[in-house]
């Protein structure tokens, strides 16, 4: 594997470690309203970006990105990606879908193995492509033995899967083309903002200051894995991201699944 592609796993990996514990950090804002979370992801992560982008002297590339058509779509269109993405998996913490979410960002590797052979051409070895019919097979499986259809799980993966196969395409790069990205998802936000301000029940600078810099973490939370996921992007293909992390996602779910076996015995036992 070449350099490049050995960053971009990498990357890849540090991005989705670090989406490993985000469910943490929603856990402790899970009695905020599921829009009012989300818009605050995308306001302060727009804040946050566009601060970096301008403090490290990436102004005249973000003007630059705001005048080309084609970045602009893609923008759009990875932001609407994301957006629904964000707004999937808070709901999904909030209901204590916990491990039905996990099941998504383990469906989702798989998801970007196909689409980088369907939409880039990559190529996939005999034995890696029984790989993955046999992974989809435990897939359907899986997705029919929760009782109730994972529909979490599923619009995560998707929705994430074509989130990344956007911004592979998409020719923007760095900070400013996140902070591209977050304008669109903060100009959504907005009329949620002045929604709860005019109702009284917006949370931020209600008195809470502990909570008002919790929601401002929200974009750094957001920021954070989203960067090097972008990088990974750009250094590999979605084949090598997609098969560093499908191990890293089967090691999350199977102790998700481990834990809550072990306290449905537990349970009974007593």
């Amino acid at each position: 594997m070449k350099t490049s592609h050995r960053k971009g796993v990498f990357f890849a990996i540090i991005a989705f470690v670090s989406w490993g514990f985000v469910p943490l950090y929603w856990h402790v804002l899970d009695h905020i309203d599921t829009i009012e979370l989300t818009g605050h992801r995308a306001l302060w992560s727009f804040v946050m970006c566009l601060s970096i982008t301008l403090l490290s002297g990436q102004g005249k590339t973000l003007y630059a990105y705001f005048k080309q058509p084609k970045v602009l779509l893609y923008s759009l269109v990875s932001g609407a990606m994301l957006g629904w993405n964000w707004f999937l998996f808070v709901e999904a913490i909030q209901q204590e879908k916990v491990l039905e979410a996990s099941f998504g960002y383990y469906i989702n590797p798989m998801l970007s193995v196909i689409l980088g052979i369907l939409i880039f051409k990559e190529s996939l070895s005999t034995i890696t492509r029984i790989a993955v019919g046999i992974g989809l097979v435990g897939i359907l499986y899986r997705c029919f033995s929760f009782g109730d259809f994972p529909w979490h799980a599923l619009l995560l993966a998707i929705t994430f899967a074509l989130y990344g196969a956007v911004k592979k395409k998409s020719p923007a790069q760095g900070f400013p083309a996140l902070t591209v990205e977050f304008f669109f998802l903060a100009l959504v936000s907005l009329p949620h903002h002045a929604l709860f301000i005019s109702e009284g029940t917006h949370l931020f600078l209600s008195g809470d200051v502990g909570l008002s810099l919790l929601l401002v973490g929200t974009g750094a939370v957001t920021l954070w894995p989203l960067y090097f996921f972008m990088k990974s992007t750009k250094l590999t293909s979605l084949s090598n991201i997609g098969f560093a992390i499908v191990w890293l996602a089967v090691g999350i779910y199977s102790y998700g699944h481990f834990k809550k076996h072990h306290k449905t015995k537990n349970v009974e036992i007593s």
